[in-house]
């Protein structure tokens, strides 16, 4: 199978690569880089996220694409600029892919496009969020439901849509464990506010594997939560992370020192979703790890 990626460099898409290179799929993956060199089954192109008669012949070897690209949402302050560059990076690579899709003669079968559990707004853990749960009123819900309708002209060359909307992806080479272990083995890897808001994440394999999955079920389709199935609080999360490196919790953040350190991004820190797996697992998706402590035992 030839499986075209956007995003194919970044945390998840790296993952998702050595899947496919392992079953011995091709993979062209759209870059921003022009420096790198096509090695084997992987294959780059290169890409500045927007429309261009290049895509189209890229479009057409593909039997699959997957859309991964956006900027990273937690590596800045959110400035007004900042957002705008969020936004953008999602909604505009989206558009142009799918457009260059409806305009093709020989369309892939299926598109995977990237969302996040964010779409839903922030509640507290008690509230389960299911994939027929409203858009939430915040910044990051408005971002997430214009990147998916950004995918939407695909129907009309009836190409599959399955929309991954990811919770926390962990690995300790890149996201958020990645920038919370430091602190965790100095012993200031503690809650951050109250530590009860729901924190819905995902080992990065399972991350990938469920990417693999949605391109091959055929049936798949509209918005699945990509998230484990037992999710936890940021306060287990801590703790689950403090025991693992044989550290004790001396320092958490209270919520007025979040807000002073990341301003309106703080929210994503001190509030959260609990993203029900149950659509993805019942369309036949198995987790390898749903297990937090079993989750870190194998990442750290």
């Amino acid at each position: 199978m030839n499986i075209l990626i956007a995003g194919g460099t970044g945390l998840i898409g790296t993952a998702l690569v050595a899947l496919m290179e392992e079953r011995g799929d091709s993979v062209r993956i759209l870059t921003r880089s022009p420096n790198l060199t096509s090695n084997g089954a992987v294959g780059y192109a290169h890409w500045q996220g927007s429309a261009g008669p290049e895509l189209g012949s890229h479009i057409t070897w593909s039997d699959a694409v997957v859309n991964l690209a956006g900027a990273n949402i937690g590596s800045k302050r959110w400035s007004n600029q900042r957002k705008k560059e969020i936004l953008d990076s999602r909604v505009k690579s989206t558009s142009a892919l799918a457009e260059a899709v409806a305009r093709s003669d020989a369309p892939p079968h299926v598109l995977v496009q990237a969302s996040a559990v964010g779409y839903y707004g922030y509640h507290p853990t008690e509230t389960v969020l299911t994939e027929d749960s409203p858009v939430g009123p915040d910044f990051l819900a408005g971002v997430c439901q214009a990147w998916e309708t950004a995918a939407n002209p695909v129907a009309s060359k009836g190409v599959r849509l399955a929309i991954a909307r990811f919770g926390v992806v962990l690995s300790p080479d890149g996201g958020a464990l990645q920038r919370m272990l430091p602190a965790a083995r100095m012993g200031a890897g503690g809650r951050l506010g109250s530590g009860r808001q729901p924190f819905p994440w995902i080992h990065l394999r399972d991350a990938a594997a469920a990417v693999k999955f949605l391109i091959d079920k055929q049936d798949a389709q509209g918005p699945f939560n990509v998230a484990s199935p037992e999710p936890c609080s940021n306060g287990e999360f801590a703790r689950s992370l403090a025991r693992r490196v044989r550290r004790p919790i001396l320092l958490f953040l209270p919520a007025f020192q979040v807000r002073l350190m990341f301003g309106e991004m703080a929210d994503m820190l001190l509030e959260g979703q609990n993203a029900s797996a149950q659509r993805l697992q019942d369309a036949g998706f198995s987790f390898a790890f749903e297990n937090l402590d079993a989750a870190l035992h194998d990442l750290v």
